[in-house]
């Protein structure tokens, strides 16, 4: 038997922790990542899609695919997949987005061989084995879930926010998570839904923990990686792209919300740079002491709160402040926001704010490191976004300077893309007066 051999990537540019791996495919096709680590005896499951921008009648259909997933996936028995891997000790999860479809498993390493016999089997069809009576349970869970969801501030602002902010036609403009309907053939949507856009060339299984590549690759019959693999993400871009370039600054007036949004979009990051994000946001808005936390304190009503989040979308990387509860007018919180920008730019960053990112830093490779199932997600993301292998970032950086740089490049006022002032309490500003701001 042959094995593709394994492969080791420099993810950072400047320093890194390689990670050993095997990559073979299916004979479906679909990509299979093995990444073994024996300090623990646990083995850690993703199945991942990348999913293709949905309007219309396809918005929340990947959602419905993936509870049919766990309830009779691969024609396998109301609820066996569960009672299977429960029973060797494991746990399932899944989630969906508008970017990606995921599945996870965590079992001991004495259940690596039910993880794998169930997940072929499912993986043979998601919606395999719909039938009316699991779609009208599954309709009950959809619809407690989405009340539940409905009765989170945070998540109903964010639907609010992006439905300004996202034409009708984008795919963001939606939500995954929407009310179940129950008009029509569900099941046949599904199963049409999965065969047209749930591709195997759209996916990755990846694999982390106790166990032997070589006896996995016997049991999984896998392959060499087809030549020439596509990446498919791209394809996402150049829908998604043009409407990215007319997007302009604005604000966003509803009353019905609480919170207040500022995002820079960076059209491309280069992984060094993405983890820099992460310092900067460290730095600026993450929990109590940060910066801009103690500069707005005044301005926020009780149980207000800022946090700044670095999110990774598959057409750009996005650098949020986000604001809850904000008091007083929103032109007066953006120059105050400002202008700690400004100082942060042209001073640096404080000693305690380089002690906490630091701190920051070494807690997160921590948790990446030890968590088999933050790595398998990490890894699958990166192969759908870029086609590479795994890595674990070990950044040998000058923190202070690193981030000195990204305020400057990018997180001026210039660069803005829209500021979201949802909340009733806040003057919004007029359009003509954001695109000069400040």
């Amino acid at each position: 038997m042959i094995i593709a051999g394994i492969v080791m990537f420099l993810m950072w540019g400047r320093s890194e922790a390689e990670v050993e791996h095997v990559i073979g495919a299916l004979p479906s096709g679909i990509v299979v990542i093995l990444v073994e680590d024996h300090r623990v005896p646990l083995v850690a499951s993703e199945v991942r899609f990348a999913l293709p921008p949905a309007t219309g009648a396809d918005v929340g259909m990947a959602h419905w695919v993936e509870h049919l997933a766990f309830r009779q996936g691969g024609g396998l028995q109301d609820g066996e997949f569960d009672r299977r891997i429960e029973a060797v000790g494991g746990d399932t999860n899944g989630w969906t987005n508008q970017d990606w479809l995921a599945l996870t498993v965590d079992v001991p390493v004495g259940g690596l061989d039910v993880l794998l016999e169930m997940e072929l089997a499912r993986l043979s069809g998601l919606t395999k084995g719909g039938t009316e009576d699991v779609l009208q349970k599954e309709q009950a869970v959809l619809s407690e879930e989405f009340t539940h969801r409905m009765g989170d501030a945070r998540f109903v602002d964010g639907r609010i926010m992006a439905r300004q902010i996202y034409p009708g036609d984008h795919p963001y403009h939606w939500s995954p998570l929407q009310e179940p309907s129950k008009e029509g053939d569900i099941v046949a949507m599904a199963q049409e839904y999965e065969s047209r856009a749930l591709l195997a060339e759209r996916a990755v299984w990846v694999l982390v923990g106790d166990f032997d590549a070589a006896d996995v690759w016997d049991t999984l019959s896998l392959q060499g990686v087809p030549h020439g693999f596509h990446q498919p993400m791209m394809d996402d871009v150049a829908i998604l792209k043009p409407w990215m370039e007319e997007q302009r600054l604005h604000w966003v007036d509803q009353r019905s919300a609480t919170s207040m949004h500022l995002v820079w979009r960076i059209d491309s990051l280069s992984p060094q740079d993405e983890v820099v994000a992460q310092w900067a946001a460290a730095a600026l808005g993450l929990g109590p002491g940060s910066r801009l936390e103690r500069v707005l304190t005044k301005r926020l009503e009780g149980g207000g709160r800022v946090q700044s989040v670095v999110v990774r979308r598959r057409h750009s990387t996005e650098f949020r402040i986000e604001i809850t509860r904000p008091n007083g007018s929103l032109r007066s919180t953006l120059r105050r926001i400002d202008r700690v920008l400004q100082r942060m730019a042209k001073e640096g960053l404080e000693t305690a704010e380089v002690q906490r990112i630091e701190a920051w830093r070494l807690w997160q490779l921590d948790v990446e490191w030890s968590s088999y199932s933050a790595r398998a997600s990490g890894f699958a993301e990166r192969w759908l976004l870029e086609g590479r292998g795994p890595a674990v970032p070990s950044i040998d950086l000058d923190v202070a300077g690193a981030v000195d740089e990204f305020v400057r490049e990018h997180l001026g006022p210039g660069r803005l893309v829209y500021t979201v002032s949802p909340n009733p309490r806040l003057r919004p500003l007029r359009h003509s007066e954001a695109v000069v701001w400040p």
